[in-house]
Order: structure tokens, then sequence, then C-alpha cells
């Protein structure tokens, strides 16, 4: 695919590539911290996160507490998952291959 192509995509969707990619990073954290024993340090790394604090900084913007009180008190959306239980990035192509419509995740409102 094109840059242009998926850039008119994107458009078509009111999203950026940014939004999208944060949006996956939170779901794929949240995931993490909801099904692993990881520390922080490794979500970080599995995340493309530069340091544990950038994480920390990001859940907090998020969903307004650490990451370790969100591994304790659960997702506060109710689950990592979307609502087909598909993963973020499976969404997404398959809203790519298709030109079709991507369905709402959490925080892509």
């Amino acid at each position: 695919m094109s840059t242009r192509t998926l850039q008119r995509r994107l458009d078509e969707h009111a999203t950026t590539w940014s939004n999208e990619v944060e949006t996956v990073r939170r779901e794929q954290i949240t995931r993490l911290l909801h099904s692993t024993d990881l520390s922080i340090d490794a979500i970080a790394a599995r995340s493309d996160y530069a340091d544990a604090r950038a994480l920390r900084r990001a859940v907090q913007r998020w969903y307004n507490t650490t990451p370790a009180a969100l591994r304790h008190t659960g997702h506060p959306h109710g689950g990592a998952r979307t609502e087909r239980g598909d993963e973020p990035v499976q969404r997404w192509s398959r809203c790519v291959q298709s030109g079709g419509t991507r369905s709402a995740g959490p925080g892509t409102d």
C-alpha cells in the first residue's frame, strides 16, 4: 500500500498514525499488566518506550493512575481487547486491507 493510500484511509477514519500507534501501545500495555507478571521495565521495553518512567507517564495520562495500581485494580474500561476480541493490530490490518470501517476500541472516541 502506498503512503498516500494509507494517509487517505487514516483521514477517512479521522485518525493519525500517531493515534493508532498510541492506541495499540495502550491496549498492549494494559493486556501485559493484567496477563503477565512482567516487570514495568520489561513491559516498557516490549512496548517500545525508552524506559519505565516514560511508560509510567503514559499510563498516568491515559488512566490517571500508575501501572502498578492498574495491574491490581483491573482495566478501567472493562478489558484490553476490542468488542470482537481481536488484537488492535489485527483489527486495523483488516480495515486497511479491505478499505472498510475500523471498529472503535477504548480511547478511540
